[in-house]
Formats: C-alpha cells, structure tokens, sequence
C-alpha cells in the first residue's frame, strides 16, 4: 500500500505544474481587458478598410500582450518596490520630479506655447468647435480614432482655461504645461521603479540622464 504522504507530495507536484501551465483568473481577467482595450484603439483601422487579419497580428495582438505585461509587472512591483525601498539608496522621487520638470519647462519655454502633433491639432479644434478634417485621415471612423477620455481632458483644461481667462496661446500653454506634469510623473515612477528594483544607483542616475536629455 502506498504511503498516504508519497500520494499526497506527487499530487502537490502535479497542482504547482498545472497552475504553472494555466493560467490563474486574474491573468485571464488581464489578458481579456487587455485584448479589448487594444482593440478598441484599432477597431477604426477595420473600419478604413485595413485587413482585419493584418490588424490583429501587427496592431491588435502585440498592443494586448504589452498592455497585459504591463499590468502584471506593475501589479508585482509595488510589493517588489516597498520590499527594496529601505535597501535601494536612490534619492526621493520629489527630487528626480523636479530635476525632469525644471529641465523640460526649460524646453517648452523655449518652445511656447508647445509643439503639437497633427493629431493634438486637431482635437484642440475639435474640443474648440473649430473644423477638424485633416486630408491625413478619414473622419468617418469610431470617434474620429482620437480616445475619448484624452479628448475630454483637453477639453477640461481648456474650459478651466477659459473660466480662468486665459485665451488663444495661454491656454494653449497651459494645456502644454499640464501634460507635461503628467508625463514627468510617469517617467519619475518609472525611474524610481528601475532603481529600487535593481537597487543599483548607477541604473537610476542613467535612467535620469537618460529622460533628462529627451524632453
């Protein structure tokens, strides 16, 4: 008669293989959210007339795997990055916010009241009630293939704009100044999640140097 403990180990085994091989709810969950919101963002690709297959191999596939390898990288480092804090001797991210945002303040003064894309004009004239048919792109695809909550945050900042007076290229640089803020502090946590995570102050200044140097 087999031990009841050999039985009980070979079962145990066989478990940690098979969650090894399936994957868990969660990065089931992850891996549908991601899919979708890809596809969101290339549904208009379709709509123009692109091939559906060539869509979902070069655009929609790729974009979900990123986005879900983001999610989880994100999800496991805040627990990895309160582990290291205490060991990783990088200086505090208000610093590395501040050297980033002096430095690219410093770029777009120069550079007044911004410099837009194509596609920022035109949801700037969008969100004005200016005409926004560019020869570029065809204007009968789902919401115009712009995302709609980037659409309504420019809005928002160039009505409060507008409560606050601020006019013509004022507002312009105010919604300039804005997203500036928000992309420091996105490459800021990034920098301080590849130095706590390596625990290499080395690796923190290059990445410092490295945003610092492309505004």
């Amino acid at each position: 008669m087999k031990d009841p403990c050999c039985i009980a180990t070979r079962d145990n085994r066989i478990h940690a293989k098979l969650r090894k091989i399936i994957p868990s709810k969660k990065a089931i969950l992850i891996l549908a959210w991601s899919y979708l919101f890809a596809l969101s963002w290339t549904i208009p690709l379709s709509l123009e007339g692109s091939n559906f297959a060539e869509c979902f191999l070069f655009a929609i596939a790729p974009s979900a795997i990123i986005c879900a390898l983001i999610v989880l990288v994100s999800a496991s480092g805040v627990l990895q990055t309160i582990r290291f804090a205490a060991n990783a001797k990088i200086p505090a991210w208000p610093w590395c916010f501040t050297v980033l945002l002096s430095i690219w303040a410093i770029v777009l003064l120069i550079n007044y009241p911004g410099a837009f894309s194509t596609d920022s004009v035109d949801i700037i004239n969008m969100v004005s009630g200016l005409p926004f048919e560019s020869d570029h792109f065809r204007y009968d695809s789902l919401n115009t293939h712009h995302p709609l909550a980037w659409v309504g945050f420019n809005a928002v900042i160039l009505k409060l704009a507008s409560i606050a007076g601020i006019q013509g290229t004022g507002a312009l640089g105010m919604l300039s100044f804005v997203q500036l803020i928000i992309f420091t502090a996105c490459c800021t946590f990034f920098i301080q999640k590849t130095g706590t995570l390596s625990g290499s102050k080395i690796i923190w200044i290059a990445s410092l140097i490295f945003f610092a140097a492309n505004p």
